[in-house]
């Protein structure tokens, strides 16, 4: 049977996206799937026992997949797939792999020659998307940013100067701090906080990264923020750091290379080099893929 008629094909696995919050988000196929499948490796099994009783689905066999057992479970799952049996991949909630264990998995299964077909659905980064307000044509997902220290404060910093809208995901209990961060970095970055998408208390809390700190939104429940691309400021010099920055991303130099060099030859300031330099290496990439 062909994976698209909707059930499962013995020895194949499925990466099936769940609901994050509203149980009608589950498609038809992922509930075929799901169903009919003779294994299902999930983050979390005793919520996804609790997520097919809600469903009203039959509860297949199950195997616990979380980051701190992947790579010792991966090549038990291929040995499973190789077998004969068929395989889906769920997260506790949303898309597997997207800040979510499984990766490992699907790379294995795919160098043993064995098919991974994506089952789509729920997703808290697409789902803030939609709604942001911000532009799409281009985005950066960038999952949790370090919880402290020197290596968050990179990691904002990194975010900011990108040239596109860049999503984060964060812990309830770090919201705040994460605001203030967006207040003293950038205050008149547009900000957009998503919470609890989907459920019964959705909110989108929208504004400045200084006007959300001053003012925060509650930070209960799961959150999702996007940051609004960076400015690109005019200057004075803009075709010298353009021509010099395309000749040095041209040379094979990294962006980060790119830009120190240029911001030394020109004295521009690196929140209009980076992004700049950002911008400029995918165009490259585009022009010569």
């Amino acid at each position: 049977m062909h994976p698209s008629a909707g059930e499962p094909v013995a020895g194949h696995l499925y990466v099936v996206s769940t609901p994050i919050g509203n149980l009608g988000d589950i498609s038809a196929r992922a509930r075929h799937i799901l169903e009919g499948v003779d294994l299902v490796a999930a983050e979390d099994t005793r919520r996804a026992g609790e997520l097919f009783h809600h469903l009203g689905l039959r509860r297949p066999a199950m195997a616990p997949y979380y980051d701190e057992v992947e790579q010792k479970t991966a090549p038990q799952i291929v040995a499973r797939l190789q077998e004969g049996q068929s395989v889906a991949l769920i997260s506790d909630a949303g898309t597997p792999t997207l800040a979510d264990p499984g990766y490992r998995l699907v790379r294995a299964a795919r160098a043993a020659g064995i098919e991974v077909h994506p089952i789509p659905g729920a997703s808290s980064l697409l789902a803030l998307l939609a709604v942001a307000g911000l532009p799409t044509d281009r985005f950066s997902f960038l999952g949790f940013l370090p919880s402290k220290g020197k290596k968050r404060q990179e990691a904002l910093e990194e975010a900011l100067a990108r040239p596109e809208t860049t999503v984060l995901l964060e812990a309830p209990h770090r919201l705040h701090d994460l605001l203030d961060l967006l207040a003293a970095h950038a205050p008149e970055r547009e900000v957009v906080v998503g919470r609890e998408l989907t459920k019964r208390f959705e909110t989108l809390y929208n504004g400045t990264a200084a006007a959300l700190a001053a003012d925060p939104p509650n930070p209960r429940g799961e959150i999702v923020v996007a940051l609004a691309p960076a400015p690109v400021a005019a200057s004075e010099n803009s075709d010298e750091v353009d021509h010099i920055l395309t000749l040095l991303l041209a040379e094979g130099l990294s962006v980060s290379a790119a830009s120190r060099v240029t911001q030394q030859l020109t004295g521009a300031p690196k929140k209009r080099v980076y992004p700049l330099a950002l911008a400029l290496a995918g165009q490259l990439l585009t022009e010569n893929p």
